[in-house]
C-alpha cells in the first residue's frame, strides 16, 4: 500500500512498497491511499460505485491536488521498485491508447501521445517599427523571457506534430538563437506581402496536415482556448474576440450564429460594419482538406496585401465550414507598441498555462 500526502499525484510523488510492484498490478487510489493486488479483475470501491476494469499506463499530469483523476484506478504497466516516481493517467488502456482524453478539471489532454496531424504555425516575420527598438518585435520580454517562448510553449501543450516559426531574412538567426525549443522548424518569409503569404511560405512543411496560425507578437493566449479550436469538427476555425471600440483597428466578423461568413479588413469596412463588436483575432485554424484553399486567395484590396481572413469567404462559397470561437479580449492582446508591452506585463499571470 502506499500512502498519498494530499493527493498531490504530481509532487515527488514515489513508490515506497518494500516489494517490487510488478507489471500489470491493479493501482487504485482511493482516499489518499493507493491499494494494489496482482488480479485484472474490476474491484468494488464502495456500494454504489464500480469501477470497470483496464490497463492503464503512468504518465505526467499536472493538474490540482482534488483533480477526479483521484477517484479512478489503472493498472501499472511496468515494474515499480521502492524510490521510483510516479504520476499516473486515468483514462489510457489498450483499447484507447491513440485516443485523447480531456481532463475533466483543467481541461487538459492527459490520455496518450495521440498524433494529430496538427502543425502549428506562428507568424514572427513582422518588423515591428512601432516598437522603436532594434529588437525584433517578438524578442521583447514578458515576465524575463521572449514572448514568442511563451507562444511556443502554449502550442507544445497541444501536442502537435510539428511547430513552425515563419520569420524573415533580417529577423532569422537573431530569433533563432533566443529560441528555447530546439525542435521548431523556420521558414524565412521572402516577400513580406500579407498574412496568407505568410502562411504559404510554409507550405511544404504543413503539406497535407491540419494547420493552427498563431501570431509570435500574442503571448497571452491560453492553452484552454487553443485546445477548444483543435477539438472542433468544423472545417476551420475564426478565434475573435469582442471589443465594442468601434475605433480599433481590428476585421470585423460578419457571423451567422457561431459560423463566420466574412471577415472584413478594418481598412475595407464601412460604418456599419466599423460598429461590428466581434473582431479577429488573426489566429486561426484550417483542416488539411482545405489548406489548398489558401493559393486561392488575391490581393485585391487597398493595401494590395494577401489577406489570410480572405480564406472565409473562399471557404463558404464552397459551403465548407467556418466556425467561431470567441476568447477573451486580453489573451488575444497583441503587442505592438511599448505601451502595449507594459499592458501585457500586467496581464500575464491572469494568463499562466
Amino acid at each position: 500500500m502506499l500512502k498519498v500526502n494530499e493527493h498531490n499525484w504530481f509532487k515527488d510523488l514515489v513508490y515506497n512498497g518494500d516489494e517490487p510492484l510488478q507489471k500489470d498490478s491493479i493501482v487504485l487510489e482511493l482516499k489518499g491511499e493507493i491499494l494494489t493486488q496482482p488480479t485484472r479483475t474490476s474491484i468494488q470501491i464502495d456500494s454504489d460505485k464500480h469501477i470497470e476494469d483496464s490497463l492503464g499506463c503512468f504518465i505526467n499530469h499536472n493538474c490540482n491536488p482534488s483533480c477526479r483523476i483521484q477517484d479512478n484506478k489503472v493498472m501499472n504497466n511496468r515494474i515499480l521498485n521502492k524510490g521510483d516516481s510516479i504520476t499516473f493517467d486515468y483514462n489510457l488502456n489498450e483499447d484507447n491508447m491513440s485516443n485523447p482524453f480531456i481532463c475533466h478539471c483543467c481541461g487538459e489532454l492527459i490520455s496518450g501521445k495521440m498524433k494529430k496531424n496538427l502543425a502549428v504555425i506562428i507568424l514572427a516575420a513582422g518588423k515591428g517599427t512601432r516598437m522603436k527598438s532594434n529588437l525584433p518585435k517578438v524578442l521583447h520580454r514578458v515576465n524575463g523571457s521572449p514572448m514568442i517562448n511563451r507562444v511556443i510553449s502554449t502550442a507544445k501543450k497541444l501536442n502537435p506534430d510539428k511547430i513552425i516559426v515563419v520569420v524573415s531574412e533580417q529577423n532569422y538567426l537573431r530569433i533563432k538563437s533566443a529560441i528555447e525549443y530546439n525542435k521548431v522548424e523556420y521558414v524565412i518569409q521572402k516577400d513580406v506581402l500579407g498574412t496568407a503569404s505568410a502562411v504559404l511560405s510554409a507550405k511544404s512543411k504543413y503539406e497535407n496536415m491540419n494547420i493552427l496560425v498563431l501570431l509570435g507578437d500574442v503571448p497571452l493566449i491560453s492553452y484552454r482556448t487553443l485546445n477548444r479550436v483543435i477539438s472542433t469538427k468544423a472545417d476551420s476555425v475564426i478565434l475573435g474576440f469582442n471589443d465594442s471600440n468601434v475605433l480599433n483597428k481590428f476585421g470585423r466578423l460578419i457571423l451567422d450564429k457561431d459560423r463566420v461568413i466574412r471577415i472584413v479588413e478594418y481598412n475595407e469596412a464601412n460604418q456599419e460594419e466599423k460598429n461590428i463588436s466581434q473582431v479577429n483575432s488573426g489566429m486561426l485554424y484550417l483542416g488539411s482538406k482545405f489548406t489548398h484553399l489558401l493559393e486561392q486567395i488575391n490581393n485585391d484590396n487597398t493595401k494590395g496585401e494577401y489577406y489570410l481572413t480572405d480564406i472565409v469567404e473562399i471557404m463558404n462559397k464552397k459551403s465548407h465550414t467556418v466556425k467561431y470561437i470567441e476568447a477573451s479580449k486580453d489573451e488575444c492582446m497583441g503587442v505592438n507598441t511599448q505601451q502595449d508591452l507594459q499592458e501585457i506585463q500586467k496581464l500575464h499571470k491572469r494568463y499562466i498555462n
